[in-house]
């Protein structure tokens, strides 16, 4: 994929997981431990990997990249009894307990469409019916702590 010139990746394609985050455990990481790296360019990364570390027990994998050819934006959610598979790009999910895997049925959506339209809704009206500019404004003081905490 060709990078966007001034953007670190972490700025691009971290909102997402973030956020994802934040909306499932209502928590956001501790820390950052990291490692990302411009391969195309001589600064910004282009890549990234990243374990987000909450305070109890949680934490998350989180590896971001403009290298790979393939598009791939997956969540895995592994509890003690189940795990989910979560493939955004084609918006299914699937539940995997002990031996048996369901398919979960998922509006098929466009995210980014939904997103522009409640902030014009937004605009017009004064109220915000998803996040609170108070998320976004936790979002980018958690993405600032993730990019310094690559090495």
């Amino acid at each position: 994929m060709p990078y966007m010139e001034g953007v670190d990746i972490l700025w691009d394609l971290l909102p997402h997981p973030l956020d994802i985050l934040n909306f499932i455990t209502k928590k956001w990481p501790a820390e950052f431990i990291g490692i990302g790296r411009a391969f195309r360019r001589s600064k910004l990364n282009e890549v990234a990997t990243l374990q987000a570390v909450y305070e109890s027990e949680i934490f998350a994998n989180i590896h971001l990249s403009w290298l790979s050819p393939i598009r791939r934006r997956i969540l895995e959610i592994m509890g003690s009894k189940r795990t989910a598979f979560v493939d955004c790009v084609k918006q299914g999910i699937k539940i995997f307990e002990e031996d048996e895997e369901k398919t979960l049925e998922v509006e098929v959506n466009n995210t980014i469409r939904d997103e522009a339209l409640n902030f014009i809704r937004a605009m017009k009206t004064g109220k915000n019916n998803f996040n609170s500019s108070i998320v976004g404004a936790r979002a980018v003081e958690i993405i600032e702590r993730a990019i310094n905490s690559l090495r």
